[in-house]
């Protein structure tokens, strides 16, 4: 048999790497759901749009359909919607933040 030379195995899941994967840099460690959590809460009660909080967290690394998740679990299904731009907000806020008129009733 040839010699393949050294390698490293990982022993959670037994895949293989050549040794150098040992001197790579780690990528950004992920911010914790918690955090996630609150900075969703305060931008929705500041009247931030759904749709930008939901961007926002994807452009910082979380999946989209996590985001939207997360999102939808602070909000508990009630939301409004600006009648001119359809942007959603938060059935605590009143006025879109872009056309800065009153929102629909709030949508269960």
């Amino acid at each position: 048999m040839n010699d393949i030379g050294e390698i490293v195995e990982c022993t959670s899941c037994g895949m293989t790497y050549r040794p150098a994967v040992l001197t790579q840099k780690l990528s950004k460690p992920q911010p914790d759901a918690a955090r996630y959590l609150n900075s969703i809460k305060e931008r929705l009660d500041k009247g931030f749009p759904v749709e930008y909080v939901i961007s926002d967290l994807t452009l910082d690394g979380l999946d989209r359909d996590v985001a939207t998740n997360m999102v939808n679990m602070m909000l508990g299904g009630k939301t409004r919607q600006c009648p001119q731009c359809q942007l959603t907000y938060a059935a605590s806020v009143s006025l879109c933040r872009e056309c800065n008129i009153a929102l629909d009733p709030p949508q269960i």
